[in-house]
């Protein structure tokens, strides 16, 4: 039957009449009435059976967001092996998130308006009934949002589903490492919560934030490996592509591409290290990307000398899950830090990449770099020694988060020399072959990539 939530609803829209701006939002006001209604409602009655409907936020961000994520969720399902787990993601994390054999159902926001940036306007945006009436429905006990750029209008969200105790970080990454005060304890973040988290600052990765809050809450933590979920079909696609490819070579994917143009290394100094490894080092090359990459591709393929073999996949179906299924396959991975980097280091390929960020930026804690490096993963990233170009020096001297934000054109990366690929490649290739982890021809890494899916009908409920 039809659960009937019309006093969330009538709450929520009498609030939304005022159209205040966020200093002037009665918080205590608004949580003492939508307290009432869910009381009203039965959602804080005891859990006599232990706790049923978890969920996990994950609304920002993207691919290498979900992929740090990825241990936490696995240690959580370890610790609530009977639970129900509900996934919300932002729809560019879909194709990655949705073969997650530790969650039972993975829900889909849009990119347009997420859980944390505006949340009185997002509350408006929503249609009640195709948002938060699912949410509702599931009756939470248990809720994490797992973001670390946070303030109170995320918690306020993850008030809204509704859960009985709600867990997330009350301090950001824009507040610990510039060593500014913590929000106090009357601050709306904790009239929301009730478990509000800090995390110290000493804690830089993405993968041992996410780990330190459910430690934090207390739950036990046993392993930190990241994972990348695909299925045996992605396998053979993978293997119908790679097909009889440049037996007996070294073969390299190459991620040629970036979301913004500022983090593209330029394809000609690439085409440059690509010609001596061809050469010299006895190297194949299977270049990935979507359609904004396939000029360069492109490029690439006609320009490289005979000698070279080149493999152009950019544009295959399959996305993410057969991309990883092919990088399995190969040697290592050379490109610039974008996707493609994060899916490499989900499958422990060893990695050699190219970062736009500066060693000489002043708010170095949490860069890009230092907040999604590999986990764990064999990897040398190259980056430029000093900032250049009068606006990447003006941006990279303030405390800001992302120093290249607003340059649109490839500047420190550029810096960074073909001979140094070479020099990576050389280092990284030693390495490996000390430890036996190079092999030609290429053998799969993961010998059986679904064995961690068998789990999944033990560990899912029927749906409802």
């Amino acid at each position: 039957m039809e659960q009937n939530f019309y006093l969330l609803d009538y709450v929520i829209k009498k609030f939304l009449k005022k159209k205040v701006a966020y200093e002037d939002f009665d918080i205590d006001d608004f949580i003492a009435k939508m307290e009432y209604a869910f009381k009203r409602l039965g959602f804080r009655e005891p859990d006599t059976g232990g706790v049923q409907n978890i969920l996990c936020l994950c609304t920002i961000g993207g691919q290498g967001d979900f992929l740090c994520l990825t241990p936490a969720l696995r240690e959580l399902r370890r610790n609530f092996p009977s639970s129900r787990i509900t996934l919300v993601v932002m729809d560019s994390m879909w194709q990655l998130a949705k073969n997650c054999p530790y969650v039972n159902e993975v829900l889909v926001v849009p990119y347009e308006v997420n859980w944390g940036d505006y949340p009185l306007e997002a509350m408006a945006f929503y249609d009640v009934h195709k948002y938060f009436r699912p949410l509702w429905k599931r009756r939470f006990s248990l809720a994490f949002d797992f973001r670390v750029v946070n303030d109170w209008r995320g918690a306020l969200m993850l008030f809204l589903s509704g859960a009985k105790y709600r867990v997330t970080y009350v301090n950001n990454v824009y507040r610990i490492y510039r060593d500014r005060l913590v929000p106090k304890s009357e601050s709306p973040s904790y009239k929301l919560l009730t478990h509000p988290i800090l995390f110290p600052k000493n804690i830089v990765h993405d993968v041992e934030k996410s780990l330190y809050m459910l430690k934090t809450f207390g739950l036990n933590v046993q392993t930190n490996y990241v994972e990348i979920f695909y299925r045996y079909s992605d396998v053979l696609k993978a293997r119908q592509l790679l097909g009889n490819f440049a037996p007996g070579k070294i073969k390299i994917g190459v991620g040629i591409g970036a979301q913004e143009y500022r983090r593209w290394y330029p394809i000609h100094l690439y085409m440059d290290a690509f010609e001596f490894l061809s050469k010299r080092r006895n190297c194949a090359f299977v270049i990935f990307g979507g359609p904004a990459e396939s000029e360069a591709a492109d490029w690439l393929e006609e320009y490289m000398p005979r000698h070279a073999e080149i493999l152009n996949l950019v544009g295959i179906s399959g996305g993410w899950n057969v991309e990883a299924a092919i990088m399995t396959q190969l040697d290592m991975y050379i490109g610039n830090s974008t996707g493609l980097y994060d899916v490499a280091a989900a499958v422990h390929a060893p990695i050699v990449a190219t970062n736009c960020e500066a060693k000489d930026r002043a708010f170095w804690p949490v860069s890009i770099y230092t907040r999604y490096f590999p986990w764990q993963n064999p990897s040398i990233v190259l980056r430029p020694p000093h900032l250049v170009g009068e606006e990447c020096k003006k941006k990279g001297k303030e405390h800001v988060l992302h120093a290249c934000q607003t340059i649109d054109t490839p500047c420190c990366i550029a810096t960074i020399r073909p001979e140094e690929i070479i020099w990576a490649y050389d280092r990284m290739m030693t390495f490996l072959l000390n430890v036996k982890r190079i092999k030609t021809p290429p053998i799969m890494r993961n010998s059986n990539p679904v064995a961690n899916l068998r789990v999944a009908a033990d560990l899912r409920k029927k749906s409802f």
